[in-house]
């Protein structure tokens, strides 16, 4: 039976309902699960970027240190030589033409840290919802903002071009407003920008008479790939005692990997380490028992809210106390975004063989 990486190693495991795990066909013939693993990743400590230096050591030799590095950076040697390394490989040869990349990424990558020996399988829920947004906002460029990149655009890209279109776009036809050789609406516009910049309420005044105002020149920037969230929400009723049990524990499970590690000294409370991410798999057991990836490839995720709802179908207990029923929603962002790349690496680990056009073939991100 085929087995995942998410699964491999777990010291104990927890599921609901019964034999929904991988490789099992449950008794409902459902087949979708999720499966929950915690990720320890360690944290560098001061010590580890020092190594066996002293900490003191570095704080008093500081002066030092800095003027030997500064000479190492520009070749000199420490016995005062001042002559330059002018060799090929020196670090006064010709500077080397450096550039972006793309930013390839492989499935590797975004295992940096320990499993836990934590594992928790539950049914895959109804209304998975898969969103995922960028932040393109508007963005008032201003008439200098404006002739800069109209400047760009026309091929003017030199930093004088550059330079001399803000000085257009800021101070353009000032002089010539004082000369009294501009038309009338231009030079409506430029008292309102001269006197906006010394008095706003002037400006304002200006404005109003003139009935002029000053373009924004807006335009909708792109800013950032936003990060994925992801809410899922389980209703566990238990058939038995044992699975009002199990239904706790899973309970726990959560809450307590999404709490830090509170740390301190003299029992006051001075930091926080972070708490473990969580590995997410979605996966779907064919009737053949083989293991199909499905929904996202998705990244490891922190763990921002656990709630529960206890009792929402019936007001009993069990005779050990446990409750009737529960509900419980968890939402987990991870921990960065996605690039174009991702979505590539994403198929490929979904076994998606249909290519989505000639231009969009892994090589061409390289």
């Amino acid at each position: 039976m085929q087995k995942t990486r998410i699964t491999q190693g777990a010291d104990y495991w927890y599921e609901f309902p019964p034999n929904v795990s991988l490789g099992t066909l449950n008794d409902t013939n459902y087949r979708a699960s999720l499966h929950f693993r915690p990720m320890k990743v360690d944290g560098a400590t001061v010590s580890s970027f020092l190594g066996d230096t002293d900490l003191s050591e570095i704080l008093g030799n500081v002066g030092n240190k800095i003027v030997d590095f500064g000479k190492d950076i520009a070749g000199m040697k420490k016995d005062n030589n001042l002559t330059p390394d002018l060799s090929p490989d020196g670090p006064n040869a010709p500077a080397k033409i450096r550039g972006l990349e793309s930013i390839i990424r492989t499935g590797a990558d975004d295992e940096f840290g320990d499993l836990e020996g934590r594992h928790v399988s539950l049914y895959l829920p109804m209304n998975v919802q898969q969103m995922e947004n960028v932040s393109v906002g508007p963005e008032n460029l201003g008439p200098v903002g404006g002739a800069v990149s109209a400047a760009i655009a026309g091929g003017s890209g030199s930093l004088a071009s550059i330079a001399s279109s803000a000085v257009a776009g800021g101070l353009g036809g000032i002089g010539d407003l004082m000369e009294g050789n501009v038309s009338g609406e231009f030079g409506s516009l430029l008292a309102n920008r001269l006197v906006s910049k010394l008095n706003t309420s002037a400006g304002l005044g200006v404005t109003n008479a003139t009935r002029i105002q000053v373009s924004p020149n807006t335009r909708s920037i792109f800013k950032q790939v936003n990060i994925r969230e992801w809410s899922f929400t389980f209703q566990m009723i238990p058939t038995s005692e044992e699975e009002s049990i199990v239904i706790e524990n899973i309970i726990d499970f959560f809450r307590m990997e999404q709490l830090p590690v509170e740390l301190g000294a003299a029992g006051v409370s001075m930091a926080y380490r972070f708490p473990n991410l969580m590995t997410i798999q979605a996966n779907y057991t064919s009737e053949e028992g083989n293991i199909i990836p499905i929904i996202t490839r998705f990244l490891p995720a922190y763990l921002q809210a656990v709630d529960v709802t206890y009792n929402t179908t019936a007001m009993a207990f069990y005779e050990n106390g446990k409750y009737h029923d529960a509900t419980m929603s968890l939402k987990f962002i991870e921990y960065r975004p996605l690039n174009k790349h991702d979505i590539l690496l994403e198929r490929q680990y979904l076994n998606k063989t249909s290519p989505l056009g000639p231009d969009y073939i892994m090589e061409d991100f390289k």
